[in-house]
């Protein structure tokens, strides 16, 4: 009997076959056109990516009472009236967070901005991407919502192997495009996309080419039913138990060990370019530090040059204003000398005879004590003449002294002032100084009215004995008394 039951099923099966298939071909084409036909009305056909995907997520936070991750740090927008009054402080909000985060539910971290740049961020990070499409004219996106998008195990796989997610609607231009590009028929649809090496039967063994983005898996259709005792082919293909299979058994074994090499491989090609660049930074340092030290260093040689240079200019200054001051010292005293031998011979008078109207004055001369007596009449300028003439030196003799005086001098004692002597005069003790001074007679000169010993100073920066180079600072044998 059950044989017959069963034959006579397949029968009407096998008779009713061309009509179902005729049927659900006739459904899909109809779901297919009504597809499209639904992204005419769009609602943003040229607006801000960035502004439509902010605007459709924060839409769908709106509608399923969830919120993203990242917004959670602004969570206070949803506090209460009282909580909001009271101004909650760092502390007070990062107990709320926490406590959003245990009880708030989440949706994924949506990419904002357009298709195209959620493809190439993916592509450049070697990043697995997400696309959620959706179209709120089919009457399934609302569960899909609500079940798939807020699933925890569907989140939490696509945080902890760094899914980047991207949605949209067909009503906007950007979720009308993405799901022209990638085929879709009906929604809600999810598809992954990821770098995958490029396959070609054509390509030489041995070569290789830089992978692309390729859709891994489409996913469309109803998030129901969701029965726990259902096998996985027989539930909502956009259910979150069906997506969570597919990534976990499917998809991530076979894509992420590609994606991580691929994200190896670019971390050490960032790596090695920061290298060079901190190389290059370096030696530019190093150079430029370099540079800085030869500059500094041939600055220096040339402060260095530059000052020899100007002291080698100064030394010669002062050796020739040195020359320069000996030949005019020099000039000086051989004409004091000849001063020296004029008045020798025209103004030397002659000795006083010893007795009661002369004076016995001892003069310490650098040859030894010379003792003259002078008149009473004789004056100051005869005693300094007297000392003048034994100063000259021996070479010299009298006979051979000039009879007039030299280039500078005038003739006679009314000519005669201080700088003709190269000497003073003083008492040795106690000491007191016998100035010169004209037609001043030697009675008169208190400390010589009764005879006196004189010493013969040196006038500093002069030599005594003119025409020998000795002066005050030089040895002349001689001893010079002060107070």
């Amino acid at each position: 009997m059950s044989a017959l039951a069963s034959f006579l099923g397949s029968l009407v099966r096998a008779f009713l076959y061309p009509f179902t298939t005729s049927f659900t071909f006739i459904q899909r084409l109809f779901l297919y056109l009504t597809s499209w036909a639904s992204t005419s009305p769009k609602r943003h056909v040229a607006d801000d990516p960035v502004s439509v995907a902010d605007r459709w997520v924060r839409e769908l936070e709106e509608e399923t009472g969830a919120i993203r991750e990242s917004r959670l740090s602004g969570y206070d927008t949803y506090a209460t009236g009282a909580e909001a009054q009271a101004g909650p402080g760092p502390s007070t909000l990062s107990r709320r967070n926490e406590n959003a985060r245990s009880h708030r539910r989440l949706i994924p971290e949506f990419y904002l901005g357009s298709y195209e740049s959620a493809l190439n961020q993916a592509k450049r990070e070697a990043r697995f991407l997400c696309v959620v499409i959706v179209s709120e004219e089919h009457d399934d996106v609302p569960e899909f919502k609500r079940s798939t998008l807020l699933d925890s195990e569907f989140n939490k796989i696509l945080k902890d192997n760094h899914f980047l997610v991207w949605g949209g609607d067909i009503r906007d231009y950007e979720g009308s495009q993405a799901a022209q590009k990638l085929g879709t028929t009906t929604y809600p649809f999810v598809a992954f996309v990821a770098l995958q090496p490029q396959r070609s039967h054509t390509r030489e063994r041995g070569s290789s080419s830089s992978p692309a983005l390729t859709v891994l898996s489409r996913h469309q259709g109803p998030s129901t039913p969701v029965d726990e005792d259902l096998p996985i082919s027989d539930i909502g293909p956009t259910s979150a138990r069906a997506l969570n299979a597919h990534l976990t058994n499917a998809l991530l074994p076979r894509v992420s060990p590609f994606l991580t090499r691929l994200q190896a491989e670019e971390a050490e090609r960032i790596a090695q370019r920061r290298l060079r660049e901190e190389q290059e930074i370096a030696f530019a340092r190093n150079a430029e530090e370099d540079r800085k030290r030869i500059l500094a260093r041939m600055e220096e040689e040339k402060r260095q040059k530059e000052e020899i240079e100007m002291q080698e200019i100064v030394r010669a200054k002062e050796e020739e204003e040195r020359k320069k001051a000996i030949e005019e010292r020099e000039k000086r005293e051989q004409a004091r000398l000849l001063w020296y031998r004029y008045a020798r011979r025209n103004l030397l008078s002659p000795e006083n005879k010893p007795g009661k109207r002369s004076l016995r004055i001892g003069i310490r001369l650098p040859n030894g004590l010379k003792i003259r007596h002078f008149s009473e009449s004789d004056s100051v300028t005869s005693l300094y003449v007297f000392v003048a003439s034994q100063l000259i030196p021996k070479e010299y003799p009298v006979s051979e002294d000039p009879e007039s005086p030299p280039s500078g001098f005038a003739p006679g004692e009314t000519g005669i002032n201080a700088d003709n002597w190269s000497f003073k005069l003083a008492t040795s003790f106690p000491r007191r100084e016998i100035r010169w001074s004209a037609s001043t007679l030697l009675t008169d000169v208190n400390g010589l009215q009764g005879g006196a010993q004189l010493v013969v100073e040196a006038i500093p920066g002069q030599a005594l004995i003119p025409g020998n180079g000795q002066n005050q600072d030089e040895d002349s044998d001689y001893n010079t008394e002060e107070d």
